[in-house]
């Protein structure tokens, strides 16, 4: 692969739609401001646009300092087990899985039903973390069925607040978290679906959060534009068609900028809007060449510090995972929820639902999410190798409010950041668009 080349151009800021997004209980009770409206100023036209300075020094860590970042290091025994297990769930077809939950020594298996010999097999064969085995009362089919139905009651209590369902984290209800600013009735809202209790919260709201010179054959965590906005990719795809492609975020496109997208600096062409899936908010480009690489360390790093991609696989609560948005740059996240859903207005105003996704926060208290990174990859260490990375996710939205935005990190200019991100599980992507991530 030739060496980047890092060229001087227009940086541009992501046109964003209005998207409000909800939390668990766990992460709400804050005071939140409203969402960014997502209007360019007036003047920020070609003429000028900040050009940021490829060659400044980054305060962002470098990518052999995400991939050594002990939080990722220490729990990668206990991620091999939650890994493990939903591997074997999935290659066995197994039912009763319901979640994993990991923690630096630990794993807590949440299990619905008797739980099969395989699953045993896994838990008495692990010395080095302890393995808890939990009851559920309910399957992940009866809580993917409630949700459902939950969404479909929902609807017609839009103009009520209501912008997220999710089970909570022990599964024994569902959650459906309301805008603060909102007015709402909540006599009017269902108490249960289909048998399992809803309850309800506050939360904040949320916008979608939207390297710089890439060349073929293209790879995650660079910046992408058109004459909408810029965006950033996640990880190279191939369709089951064997088509190959490059995954970002579906609310990147807008039909009157055309299906084109170029590098931000270089003007090369990364590929067409080839195919998408609005619920998991995920689109790939296609029509160039992709390879399963993903940029690391600061917004203006190089090959240098880009790692292959070897395994594709949800994170589970408590997993330490990295985002490496083009605009930031590369940080370490913490998987505080999973499994939520997001109620997003359309350009027309409509609501459509987003989702499933995982809310992450970041682990040194930075606001390191921000516009310009949606459809970047978020990813972990593979098998505690630093040299080698798995895919996690794809960023899809951050949180707004005094307690989680802040000053932004990586490329210098203005623009809005948060500490809170949500995301799209890689899984869920790859089974409803019918594709693969490329590993090694």
């Amino acid at each position: 692969m030739p060496p980047r080349m890092s060229r001087s151009s227009a940086a541009r800021i992501c046109v964003i739609a209005l998207t409000l997004l909800v939390i668990p209980a766990s992460l709400s009770g804050r005071e939140y401001g409203p969402p960014d409206p997502g209007v360019i100023p007036a003047s920020a036209t070609a003429e000028n646009r900040v050009i940021p300075d490829m060659g400044a020094k980054s305060e962002t860590p470098t990518a052999e300092e995400i991939l050594s970042d002990p939080r990722l290091l220490g729990q990668a025994a206990a991620q091999q087990v939650a890994d493990t297990v939903r591997t074997t769930v999935e290659e066995k077809n197994l039912t009763g899985f319901v979640d994993a939950k990991v923690a630096a020594d630990s794993v807590e298996i949440l299990w619905h039903g008797k739980v099969p010999g395989a699953i045993r097999r896994i838990v008495e064969r692990t010395d080095d973390v302890t393995v808890t085995l939990t009851p559920s009362a309910y399957s992940l089919a009866e809580i993917d069925a409630a949700v459902e139905a939950l969404l479909g009651e929902l609807a017609e209590h839009s103009s009520d607040g209501v912008v997220m369902v999710g089970p909570t984290n022990d599964y024994a209800a569902l959650q459906v978290t309301l805008a603060e600013q909102a007015t709402r009735t909540f006599r009017a809202l269902p108490k249960e679906s289909l048998g399992i209790p809803v309850v309800y919260t506050d939360g904040p709201t949320a916008v979608p959060a939207v390297r710089w010179d890439d060349t073929s054959p293209f790879w995650g965590g660079s910046v992408i534009t058109n004459s909408f906005s810029d965006c950033s990719t996640a990880f190279a795809v191939r369709h089951a068609n064997q088509q190959k492609g490059l995954l970002t975020a579906e609310h990147c496109h807008n039909p009157s900028a055309g299906n084109t997208w170029v590098v931000a600096l270089g003007g090369r062409p990364v590929g067409d809007r080839y195919a998408w899936n609005r619920a998991r908010d995920a689109m790939t480009l296609s029509g160039a060449d992709y390879a399963n690489r993903i940029y690391i360390g600061p917004w203006n790093s190089g090959v240098n510090q880009s790692r292959p991609v070897h395994g594709a696989i949800n994170p589970s609560v408590g997993t330490f995972v990295f985002h490496s948005g083009g605009y930031s740059g590369a940080h370490v996240l913490l998987v505080e929820a999973v499994r939520q859903y997001v109620m997003i207005p359309d350009r027309n105003g409509e609501l459509y639902t987003v989702g499933p996704g995982f809310v992450t926060r970041d682990a040194d208290g930075l606001a390191s999410v921000g516009q310009g990174d949606s459809g970047g990859p978020v990813a972990g260490v593979y098998n505690d190798d630093p040299t080698k990375v798995t895919a996690r996710g794809l960023i899809s939205a951050i949180f707004l409010g005094d307690d989680v935005e802040g000053p932004c990190q990586g490329v210098p200019i203005v623009r809005r950041c948060s500490s809170l991100s949500f995301h799209i599980g890689i899984d869920n992507i790859e089974t409803a668009m019918n594709l693969t991530v490329l590993t090694s």
